[in-house]
């Protein structure tokens, strides 16, 4: 599997499992390259196509669909987690639509309970910046 390392001036270092690195000109990417694709080279006499791995990205774009970070208030967050955390209130609030959901329908087990104090935790131990805000 070969894996962008570096971009510099339109050349693109890629680097390969044995060690190897190559370089290439961004015209011959057909898509945006950033550091850390991986991708695929295909050549033949006269052309080089790289391309994205689509196997990876299937795989980042399912875990990361509901995993990114929003800015919230630290004391409306903390009081969600601690108060409504069983129903995944703190998850509603920081925009994670699907862990509040597996919250809702678990509530009865208790383990959202838990875990919403966890995540209190969590929010009270993050540095806030001037406005009170913190990143979950």
């Amino acid at each position: 599997m070969k894996k962008v390392v570096r971009i510099e001036n339109r050349i693109v270092s890629i680097g390969g499992d044995d060690g190897s690195l190559e370089e290439f000109d961004i015209a011959y990417f057909n898509y945006d390259p950033k550091v850390g694709d991986r991708v695929q080279i295909y050549r033949n006499e006269n052309n080089v196509v790289i391309s994205k791995d689509a196997s990876v990205d299937s795989i980042t774009l399912n875990f990361s669909s509901d995993l990114s970070t929003h800015v919230v208030n630290k004391i409306i967050y903390v009081l969600f987690a601690f108060f409504f955390g069983t129903f995944g209130a703190q998850e509603f609030y920081a925009g994670h639509k699907k862990a509040g959901l597996y919250s809702v329908v678990f509530c009865w087990t208790g383990i959202p309970t838990l875990y919403g104090v966890y995540k209190a935790i969590v929010a009270l131990s993050k540095q806030e910046d001037e406005f009170g805000n913190i990143v979950m």
